[in-house]
């Protein structure tokens, strides 16, 4: 009966039993395998299959997106743990990315639902997040999907340490510009957020001599660039130094990736990025 009822809605909706009708009614199914409209109905984003069906095709009217691509990325959407209302929102904020012709729209639900899982924020911060992951594309050498691939290198990190989502993401463009590759620079920056977090003997003292009781209070009271900015006043640009705070190689690259320029690209893109 709901796979009659889709199969109805499709027709409706596009109007004829076109060769897009039927990969867009494939597509549904898939998403109908994970849709639950049971817990949506205990959270308050009940959202019948059918009448998903109808958004996903009205947005495919409003965005240059094909009806199926559009479920292909509900389905994705769906599978992060969004549902009904909620998944609706994450998916037009990815069909609007993907409409800019940087990346396509289940890549950019890939990224923007990684995100918002690791931060615990709610769909409606889904456009937020996609304008944050738009000019970390735009700042950083660097691609969506590249970015995407790598968000889960570090989001989870950022997260826990309380460094909000537009610092670590200024972070990772930052390094890129200094020649860190994006795959290398997610790694550089976990590595980056681990030496704050589990710090060596060196950072214990720099952060106790500048007035820290730890890597998370230094994080929480400055950020990740305001706490990067004053290490780099007090050791400039001696890598030996740097080294002795961050000596994890990966984490050495990321750290002089960020001062690299005497800091100047990480305070042109924190400020972009952070409205600082």
């Amino acid at each position: 009966l709901v796979m009659a009822g889709l199969s109805a809605a499709i027709l409706a909706a596009a109007g004829a039993a076109t060769a897009g009708a039927i990969e867009l009614e494939r597509n549904m199914q898939d998403v109908a395998t994970i849709w639950d409209e049971s817990a949506q109905k205990a959270t308050g984003s009940h959202l019948s299959l059918e009448d998903a069906t109808k958004g996903v095709v009205q947005l495919s009217r409003e965005l240059p997106q094909s009806a199926a691509t559009a479920a292909e990325g509900l389905y994705q959407v769906a599978s992060s743990g969004f549902q009904g209302t909620d998944a609706m929102k994450v998916l037009e904020a990815a069909m609007t990315a993907a409409s800019a012709g940087l990346t396509n729209t289940e890549t950019a639900a890939r990224g923007i639902t990684a995100v918002l899982n690791a931060y615990g924020m709610n769909a409606t911060r889904a456009t937020e997040v996609s304008d944050i992951l738009f000019e970390t594309v735009n700042l950083g050498i660097i691609s969506f999907g590249e970015l995407s691939n790598v968000l889960g290198d570090f989001v989870g990190l950022t997260a826990q340490a309380g460094v909000e989502f537009d610092g670590g993401a200024a972070a990772l463009a930052t390094m890129t510009l200094a020649g860190v590759t994006t795959a290398e620079a997610g790694t550089s920056l976990n590595r980056v957020m681990q030496a704050f977090i589990d710090p060596s003997v060196s950072m214990v003292a720099i952060l106790q001599e500048l007035g820290y009781e730890s890597g998370f209070a230094a994080l929480e009271q400055e950020g990740l660039h305001g706490i990067m900015t004053r290490l780099r006043g007090e050791i400039g640009q001696n890598v030996e130094s740097w080294s002795m705070l961050f000596p994890e190689i990966r984490g050495l690259r990321g750290a002089l990736g960020l001062v690299a320029a005497n800091g100047a690209n990480y305070n042109r893109v924190a400020a972009q990025m952070t409205n600082e």
